[in-house]
């Protein structure tokens, strides 16, 4: 209960996070910022799986919270005990519609775009959102082909909407300059 009412409280400092917790090393949640309604555990979700291995900070993928029912990113943050061995999992969901809000406040110039794809080609936010964009794969698409064998770079091409125009892109990097 003092876990849970302290990541409320840090919750609400921080609203782009829809929410914040933590796990057991079996992937039952045990401390939310947002009231559990029945058991829930994230152990087959691929940032809490990082975690768990690399026994380091881990970035997710797209996905619908099981709490919260909102588009989100997860992070990973283990918790180890003297030997070494993960005893918890602190996580924090950013809140995808926070970071289409960051895009907007950007001041884009006119008729450009901003997406932002992870890892699996799936598209996290586009800004303007048009035709549904959030959630799509675009693994069959050549600029994704692109993007995946250049991590950094610019390019002219037929884009995810099949529209020829210049796209500048790059990877995300962790600090010892790993791709996220």
């Amino acid at each position: 209960i003092v876990c849970s009412a302290f990541m409320a409280t840090l919750q609400k400092q921080y609203p782009h996070y829809t929410n914040l917790g933590v796990a057991r090393r079996n992937g039952d949640i045990f401390c939310s910022a947002l009231p559990l309604k029945g058991p829930v555990e994230i152990f087959d979700r691929p940032y809490f799986q990082a975690a768990l291995a690399n026994r380091d900070f881990s970035v997710g993928e797209y996905q619908i919270g099981r709490i919260t029912g909102k588009p989100a990113i997860n992070f990973g943050y283990p918790v180890l005990d003297q030997s070494g061995e993960v005893r918890t999992v602190i996580f924090a969901a950013l809140d995808i519609a926070w970071l289409k809000q960051l895009a907007a406040d950007s001041q884009l110039p006119e008729n450009s775009s901003f997406t932002m794809i992870d890892r699996n080609g799936t598209i996290l936010l586009r800004y303007p959102e048009t035709n549904g964009w959030i959630g799509r794969s675009v693994t069959d698409t050549s600029l994704f082909d692109t993007i995946r064998a250049r991590a950094d770079g610019v390019t002219q091409s037929p884009g995810f909407d099949k529209v020829e125009r210049l796209y500048a892109f790059s990877t995300l990097r962790d600090a010892s300059g790993e791709p996220r």
